[in-house]
């Protein structure tokens, strides 16, 4: 069984991904986890300071302080493993997942995948509005693009 893993998030000083918002979805199982944060922003520099704020007013609403389950790779982890192959999309996001899981594929879904009025239980009320940038919602609309893709290859 395959999942489809997608976060949103900010970068460190070092240009890592912190991950705020991780959404894992497969056939049987849908979580979504918003971390807080693993410290204050105040230890950003002033550059990744502003990307912070830049992503959180204009991209996915999800602020640096957001979150209470505390920022946890091995749980990140613990949860890619449960899976023989998850798929994210984007090569940067791909790359990033490789340190917690050893079989991750990028999606490649830029002719299939479509948000129709696809109504989720987000977690975050930031993301009630369907134009909203929202990790689970994109994880389900891709998630439905891969099954689309099996499908037709299998037929």
């Amino acid at each position: 069984m395959e999942a489809v893993v997608e976060f949103h998030g900010f970068k460190d000083n070092e240009n890592r991904f912190v991950i705020k918002e991780l959404a894992v979805v497969s056939d049987l199982f849908q979580w979504q986890l918003v971390f807080a944060p693993p410290y204050s922003k105040c230890r950003l520099n002033s550059k990744m300071q502003r990307t912070a704020r830049w992503l959180t007013r204009h991209f996915h609403r999800i602020d640096w302080d957001d979150g209470v389950i505390p920022y946890n790779e091995h749980l990140i982890r613990t949860l890619c493993k449960t899976f023989p192959v998850i798929y994210t999309k984007g090569l940067e996001k791909a790359t990033f997942l490789k340190q917690f899981h050893p079989d991750v594929r990028e999606i490649d879904c830029t002719t299939s995948c479509n948000d129709n009025d696809c109504d989720i239980g987000c977690v975050l009320p930031q993301h009630s509005d369907v134009n909203s940038k929202c990790a689970l919602r994109n994880a389900l609309l891709y998630k439905s693009s891969l099954d689309l893709k099996n499908s037709v290859s299998t037929s």
